[in-house]
């Protein structure tokens, strides 16, 4: 029978020190008490928990709290990140995707990361002991050019087309095992390079690079006989949506292979997937704009132009909307955590938005913010306590440019990004 998650508890009012100690003391999981508190009281005890002096009458519990907060992934820090292309200057000054690609060794040198690169500095930034890439858009000739000291690296690109798709893991310490299908799925996803499975003592983690539904096209409100070419639309929806479906059911049968494999499961990359209100740009933070443009007495027209902004994201919460919307996508993802599984961010940031995605046809959506969340680190009930923090680290990389209209400059810039989504950083105690 499938794992059902329990309601999020509310978490009680705020109680000192001593108090919190006494419930724990008198409860036989200090863990499920841990994750009640906000994260700040959490990381408190934990960080503490240490240097409890084996006379104090606190010791046992505190021995209980470290047992709570420690796993085998403990002291570990995984980067996880869409690159939108390894061939970019995202590692190094060698930017583009020029005609020197079709044949690397003969016209690119040896890639290493330099410092002052994106991921040098991601790297500096948060001394990952595993980066799982998504969106590499190599292929199988282009990775030996790449020199990545310190790390083993595995590989799983596209054998279909070109520069598309393509996932990665590099991992400082050597996994047991590594895997690069996912049984189940269309063969077309099979060969777009979508899974790599690492293997470690005690846990596993998977990455993915989910595929979107944009090939689907839209589907309409009403009958498909009254829109223009509605069998082959209807056709088209119903193989990609259907590719999507068996993705999903493909997945969680991976990761409940997993949990009885290992138990401590750790799913990450670009889902493709916004989960509700909270995760797009369009809805809880265009609630927030609404209210402070009101308290200010600010133009009506702000106002309306708001207001029917967060009403298309309700509604697309009921009917479903565009990729990363549908009715289908956000239910198999909801099915997943239906069954035992806990999306990291969510659970311990519940009133951030945590966008990971920014448009890069708005030129103005990153500097606003206005972004998506729909990358993402699932994990398995155990690891949670264990978990310190997760962090989307948006400034990567980031600059400006000048926007120019009709091909001409403008005194406006835009902020953007190396890539359009910025990297997540899970970190355990």
């Amino acid at each position: 029978m499938p794992r059902k998650r329990q309601a999020p508890r509310k978490r009680p009012p705020s109680s000192d020190g001593d108090e919190l100690c006494e419930r724990m003391e008198n409860s036989s999981n200090v863990g499920t008490i841990l994750m009640e508190q906000s994260l700040a009281m959490r990381g408190m005890f934990a960080l503490l928990a240490p240097f409890v002096p084996p006379e104090s009458a606190r010791y046992p519990l505190a021995q209980r709290i470290i047992d709570s907060t420690t796993c085998e992934t403990s002291g570990k820090t995984i980067v996880s990140w869409n690159v939108d292309s390894l061939r970019s200057g995202i590692i190094d000054e060698h930017g583009g995707g020029g005609k020197e690609w079709d044949n690397p060794t003969k016209h690119i040198s040896t890639r290493i990361i330099t410092t002052s690169s994106p991921l040098g500095q991601l790297i500096t930034k948060t001394n990952p002991d595993v980066i799982c890439l998504q969106e590499t858009k190599l292929q199988g000739k282009h990775i030996q050019v790449f020199d990545l000291e310190g790390f083993h690296t595995y590989w799983n690109s596209s054998t279909g087309q070109k520069g598309y798709s393509g996932v990665a893991i590099w991992s400082r310490e050597e996994p047991i095992e590594v895997t690069y299908e996912l049984p189940g799925i269309d063969p077309v996803l099979q060969n777009e390079g979508r899974i790599i499975t690492a293997y470690y003592p005690g846990y596993a983690i998977v990455n993915t690079y989910v595929p979107n539904t944009l090939r689907a096209g839209t589907r309409p409100r009403g009958s498909w006989s009254r829109v223009k070419d509605g069998a082959k639309r209807q056709a088209d929806y119903e193989r990609y949506i259907g590719m999507r479906r068996g993705w999903d059911a493909a997945i969680l049968a991976h990761l409940e292979r997993l949990r009885e494999e290992v138990e401590n499961v750790i799913w990450c990359g670009d889902l493709n997937v916004a989960r509700g209100l909270m995760d797009i740009h369009s809805g809880e933070m265009t609630r927030v704009k609404i209210a402070v443009e009101k308290a200010g007495r600010n133009a009506p027209s702000r106002v309306k132009d708001l207001t029917n902004r967060l009403r298309g994201a309700q509604s697309d919460m009921i009917y479903g909307g565009g990729a990363g919307l549908r009715l289908e996508e956000r239910d198999g993802v909801e099915n997943i955590l239906d069954n035992g599984f806990y999306d990291a961010y969510r659970t311990l940031y519940p009133k951030s938005y945590g966008f990971t995605y920014w448009d890069r046809t708005k030129s103005h959506f990153r500097g606003a913010n206005n972004g998506w969340r729909i990358d993402y680190f699932i994990l398995t009930p155990e690891l949670l306590p264990c978990v310190e923090s997760v962090r989307v680290l948006k400034e990567i990389g980031e600059h400006t440019i000048p926007i120019k209209r009709a091909g001409r400059p403008t005194n406006q810039t835009a902020l953007v990004g190396p890539s359009d989504h910025a990297p997540i950083v899970l970190k355990f105690f």
